[in-house]
């Protein structure tokens, strides 16, 4: 009986608790989570369309975007909203595009990096604690002047080995 008595003591403190706490509820996301060019040449230019994406828009959300790639590249990128920004309520699908301009003078090579898109909380007077959501967005690309990325061996021919033979290539 004492057992029992322990349990529901605890059921209500822990249901008392959770009534008591301000329900917030967010969700967050991106669509695409990736930016992927494979094939971009020197003075070119790339743009890669991106949908922020809320689950219940009832109120303005600001957002901050900040890319994390290499510091030799980092001049390559921008958002068409800016760095920081506003998503209106109301809207669930926002869409940002991510620019890439690859200087003339660019090294060849294969990059990798991130987009992070961070909310930024709107905090009330007098409040401590604020959470902020995001997500991140993959980075990949290639700069290069010719690419063979797909190709097939049509006939290879593997001689047999015997010992004491030398092995040739033809």
């Amino acid at each position: 009986m004492k057992h029992l008595t322990r349990g529901a003591l605890l059921a209500t403190l822990v249901a008392t608790i959770l009534a008591s706490a301000p329900a917030i509820v967010s969700a967050f996301g991106v669509s695409p989570p990736y930016v992927h060019a494979p094939v971009l040449r020197k003075g070119s230019q790339f743009t890669s369309t991106i949908f922020l994406v809320q689950g219940d828009p009832k109120v303005d959300l600001r957002v901050k975007a900040v890319f994390e790639v290499p510091d030799k590249i980092k001049g390559w990128f921008s958002v068409d909203k800016g760095s920081e920004f506003t998503i209106p309520a109301g809207l669930q699908q926002f869409p940002i595009k991510v620019l890439i301009n690859v200087p003339k003078d660019a090294d060849n090579g294969i990059f990798t990096g991130y987009l992070r898109v961070n909310t930024i909380p709107n905090r009330e007077a007098g409040q401590q604690i604020a959470i902020s959501i995001g997500a991140r967005i993959d980075i990949s690309l290639t700069v290069c002047e010719n690419v063979v990325s797909d190709f097939s061996i049509r006939k290879i021919d593997i001689l047999d080995i015997r010992q004491g033979e030398n092995p040739q290539v033809i």
